[in-house]
């Protein structure tokens, strides 16, 4: 039987043994950045700035919970630059493709698979932005988003 090996496990193979690759991700103590909005109805021209995800972090993942179903409603999670009001430099779905979310009280994962491998950290502080389409957001309710990150 082969042995397939992680990246961070490769050296393990070795004869003699080399210590496993020391990623930005390996070891890193992960820190949880949350955003919690209240949902109003917000237009599909309208951005969610969620949480603001600091210089040298590393993405791991993140999860969604609402009180209510997003409905037809789509919901991209990205990342830009915010500066005086502004988000410039959106990469919409960088860590979760526009997709609807019809889960009540159910903790559901997202992450893209390039953004959580990903071994390049932030190099500045990053705006992380929901952004709508296809339909508002219900009138009423709660949408929390949990951004899991490692700082090396």
């Amino acid at each position: 039987m082969a042995l397939s090996y992680s990246a961070e496990t490769a050296g393990l193979a070795l004869n003699p043994v080399v210590k496993g690759a020391a990623t930005l991700a390996t070891g890193g103590r992960q820190r949880r950045f949350r955003g919690v909005i209240t949902l109003a109805a917000q237009a599909t021209t309208d951005q969610l700035i969620i949480t603001i995800l600091p210089a040298g972090h590393l993405f791991a993942g993140g999860y969604l919970w609402s009180t209510v179903s997003l409905g037809t409603s789509t919901l991209a999670i990205g990342g830009g630059v915010l500066s005086q009001g502004v988000v410039s430099g959106l990469t919409a779905a960088k860590y979760r493709a526009a997709s609807t979310f019809t889960a009540v009280d159910t903790g559901t994962v997202f992450g893209n698979t390039a953004a959580v491998a990903s071994q390049t950290p932030s190099a500045s502080d990053e705006a992380i932005v929901g952004t709508l389409a296809a339909a508002a957001l219900p009138g009423s309710g709660t949408l929390v988003v949990d951004m899991f990150a490692s700082n090396g």
